[in-house]
């Protein structure tokens, strides 16, 4: 199912009472199967659109569309008002059509938290794992086998099933939360910042692991981070936000093209980048686009120095 969001916007309300935009007349499309890396600046509004996928929050003005489930801002209490308009409750009809459509969306799409440990809350890690599943109809056995498949597919070692998931180092919680998420059977599974806070070989498993979901499980994968020089090698298409506003979508090198779109956005681009970028114009040769990781771009840079390429 591909996923839409068609002129979304959402304000949220400071201190103050001013609204500050979270997102603002936001238009995009990520298609079934692929892997979309979505990147900001902090504040630049990546979670908030993240929480729009699974209904977390509700768009106040335009909407959401995910397979047979569509949520406009009239879902919203607050949405499409006037500010200083006092919302009107919804009716009990339209409380249950909307329960029915969010429980819809999220058994659909499953969202992974920057931090794993405000996802994790069970005595064990199975317990963690068989919630989804107990919650979506299953019973108490089917949601164990789902629990225990999930870990198997995250290669979460079947022993620390039975341990507190507090006992968990950073990589081990973060595979326990992608799997908490995975043991539902969802389509689509959108990650805030997954490589936080893991050293570089778990970030690199992850990557690979998020990779190998999308490719052999048709599973549609959306990151958001702000970590360019991580998610290149991975990603299928590229989304910049700034300011809660769209400003780039397309491949790594139409975005690498664009540097313009990461000034902008307060996007980073590593040295090496740089470095290979500029070697290959002086070479006058393609951008080689499957040397965008720090190892295989320092690998193509050594080779193409010395003349054996």
């Amino acid at each position: 199912m591909d996923i839409r969001l068609e002129n979304v916007s959402y304000r949220y309300a400071d201190a103050g009472g001013k609204p500050a935009v979270g997102l603002e007349q936001f238009n995009l499309t990520v298609k079934r199967g692929s892997f979309t890396v979505v990147l900001g600046a902090p504040g630049s509004g990546k979670s908030t659109l993240l929480q729009h996928l699974n209904g977390l929050l509700l768009p106040m003005e335009g909407k959401v569309a995910s397979g047979d489930v569509t949520l406009g801002a009239a879902a919203a209490e607050n949405g499409g008002l006037p500010e200083g308009t006092t919302p009107r409750k919804r009716t009990k009809a339209e409380k249950k059509e909307l329960d029915a459509s969010l429980l819809k969306l999220r058994k659909k799409t499953g969202l992974v938290f920057q931090f794993p440990e405000k996802q994790l809350f069970e005595e064990t890690v199975l317990q963690d794992l068989s919630f989804g599943p107990l919650n979506f109809g299953c019973n108490p056995q089917e949601a164990e086998a789902a629990a225990r498949n999930a870990a198997k597919e995250v290669d979460l070692d079947a022993g620390l099933l039975d341990k507190s998931p507090f006992q968990l180092s950073g990589g081990q919680m973060r595979k326990a939360a992608i799997a908490s998420v995975l043991a539902s059977g969802p389509q689509v599974i959108a990650l805030d910042e997954p490589t936080a806070s893991l050293d570089q070989q778990s970030r690199e498993e992850l990557l690979l692991l998020l990779k190998a979901l999308c490719r052999d499980e048709g599973k549609t994968i959306l990151i958001v981070t702000h970590r360019l020089e991580e998610v290149l090698p991975y990603g299928d298409d590229f989304v910049v936000i700034s300011k809660g506003r769209h400003v780039f979508q397309g491949s790594a090198g139409e975005l690498l093209g664009r540097r313009d779109v990461l000034e902008e956005a307060g996007i980073v681009v590593p040295p090496y980048l740089s470095m290979l970028e500029e070697l290959a114009r002086s070479m006058k040769v393609p951008l080689p686009m499957d040397a965008l990781s720090p190892k295989e771009a320092a690998r193509w840079i050594a080779e193409t120095l010395s003349g054996s390429r």
